[in-house]
């Protein structure tokens, strides 16, 4: 993990950047965190996130931080039909270098959760 260059919140440039992007590919333009209107039509995940960036998304969206090993969980590696088509944005940072092989097919199920003209923003380390 990379350490805090934020003294106000705690985040780090990866943390700065998710935000930013989810802001310019939902809106179109680069607002703060706290500017978010809340939209509760927009639907999210994310995968394992940053709880701080995580709880203010709750309020602002449709939006559920999962985990792998505890609750709520998702296995990005074994979607089912329901899940196909549900989501406006997925957040996977960091992740994806810790799903079993092959890691295409994680990759693939990343799209097929999406709605169409949804964003995956991903990281990697």
């Amino acid at each position: 993990m990379e350490a805090a260059s934020c003294e106000g919140c705690g985040s780090c440039g990866r943390f700065r950047w998710i935000v930013h992007t989810l802001s310019v590919e939902l809106f179109g333009r680069n607002l703060k965190l706290s500017e978010f209107p809340e939209v509760h039509a927009i639907r999210g995940l994310g995968l394992s996130d940053w709880s701080g960036y995580a709880m203010p998304l709750s309020q602002k969206f449709d939006y559920t931080n999962t985990f792998f090993h505890v609750d709520p969980k998702f296995d990005i590696s074994r979607i089912t039909e329901a899940d196909e088509g549900q989501f406006d944005f997925v957040i996977a940072t960091e992740v994806l270098e810790h799903v079993a092989p092959p890691v295409e097919q994680s990759i693939a199920n990343l799209f097929r959760i999406l709605r169409p003209g949804g964003v995956v923003l991903l990281t990697t380390p």
